[in-house]
Formats: C-alpha cells, structure tokens, sequence
C-alpha cells in the first residue's frame, strides 16, 4: 500500500510543529510530528490496523482511524 499524504494533512503538521516552537517546546513539536508519520506509516504493511470512522461513515469511502497521543489519524485505503 502506498501512503499519501494530504496537503491539508501536511498543513497541519506544520501547524502543530509550530505551535510547540512558538511555546518554546520545539522539540516535544518535532517529536509529536515524528510519531503520527511513525503510526500513519504502520498502515504500509497493515491497512485494516484502525477502527470505522462513524463520523464519516455516511460518505460511504470506507474511512478509517487511528490515534497517536490526543491526535486522530483519518485514513481511506
């Protein structure tokens, strides 16, 4: 399975890196990030690895999720 990533997605990426920096916390920005790549990553060899989207559901794309930390990972094989 190939992984893309959205650019939306990537926007808000880049927003939470930079909300940490700006905070002072730059690192813990950099870390965050590293982690839900390292997790969306995980879905290359395992697709069926989150759970049905119900709040999406009604759009009948198969979306799916995952969580790392308090952040929520929507996905669609």
């Amino acid at each position: 399975m190939t992984i893309v990533l959205l650019k939306k997605a990537q926007l808000r990426l880049d927003e939470i890196v930079e909300y940490y920096r700006l905070l002072g916390y730059g690192r813990h920005g950099r870390k965050i990030r590293a982690g839900i790549l390292k997790k969306a990553l995980l879905l290359k060899e395992h697709p069926q690895l989150g759970v049905v989207e119900e709040t999406l559901a009604h759009l009948g794309l198969g979306h799916r999720f995952l969580v790392e930390g308090k952040y929520k990972i929507i996905y669609r094989i």
